[in-house]
Parts: structure tokens; C-alpha cells; sequence
């Protein structure tokens, strides 16, 4: 009965080590993880460059109803090469420059929505550069469409 009672006693006196040591270092652990300071963020969301900059914009307001790499009638009449085209005026008579296609942008048409609530005036002079620019020849996504 003694040996019985001392393995029993090893057995427990052995138990509660493990479990004391592992609740040791988990509480060092909770102590050094609220201690020590987090890490700079790496990631950004601000883009690199100012094409890219223009690129998510015209991707996120634009590129839903026109086209930028062809010339084909998606929900809306396509931006590839705008400032380029004959007889340089829209669909209403205006002329096609920077102030028309802002008042567009800003106003929106019968068939589309204006976003000078979504957009401030530096956000729009980037669209405006992306389409004169003609940046959408640059992006890989756009240069590999049919």
C-alpha cells in the first residue's frame, strides 16, 4: 500500500510541475506579448505612383460602364483615346477638354451618375491626366484585353 502511495504521490508531485511550468510561460507570454510594441504596418493602401493612383480610380468609378482599351459600347460610350477623337466633341455638341469632361465627371448625365460628391477636384484632374495621358495603354491587365 505504501508503494502504491508513493508512486501516486511522484505521479501528482510530477503533474503539478508540468502544469505550473506551462502556466509559467504562458503568462510570460501574455506579459512580453502586452510589453513589447507591435510592429510597423507594412502594407499601405496608398498606391506607389500617380498612374496607379489614377488607375484605381478609373478602375473603382469608370471602368464599370466604359471601356478604356477599345473602342466598343459597353453601358457607355468608351474612353479610349477621348481627347484624340474627330470632330473632338461629345455626344451633347460640347468640346471635348478638361472643363467639359469635369462638368461630366462632377454633374453626371441623364445616364450617368455625377461623383462631385464622391470625388474631390484633385481626384478628377487625375482621371482627366489617366484618360489625356493615355496611361490605360500601360496597364497589363488592359494591354492583353482582345
Amino acid at each position: 500500500m505504501d508503494r502504491k502511495r508513493k508512486n501516486f504521490s511522484v505521479a501528482s508531485e510530477t503533474t503539478y510541475r508540468c502544469r505550473f511550468a506551462s502556466w509559467l510561460f504562458l503568462g510570460w507570454t501574455c506579459i512580453l506579448a502586452v510589453l513589447l510594441p507591435a510592429p510597423p504596418a507594412l502594407a499601405t493602401h496608398e498606391p506607389a505612383t500617380e498612374k496607379q493612383a489614377a488607375f484605381q480610380l478609373v478602375l473603382e468609378r469608370c471602368y464599370l460602364c466604359h471601356y478604356l482599351d477599345r473602342a466598343d459600347f459597353k453601358f457607355a460610350p468608351s474612353l479610349k483615346g477621348i481627347y484624340a477623337r474627330e470632330g473632338r466633341a461629345l455626344s451633347n455638341g460640347k468640346p471635348i477638354n478638361d472643363q467639359t469632361l469635369t462638368e461630366i465627371i462632377s454633374e453626371g448625365t441623364p445616364n450617368m451618375p455625377g461623383f462631385k460628391y464622391a470625388l474631390n477636384p484633385q481626384q478628377m484632374q487625375l482621371i482627366l491626366k489617366f484618360l489625356k495621358e493615355g496611361w490605360a495603354s500601360e496597364v497589363p491587365m488592359l494591354r492583353n484585353a482582345r
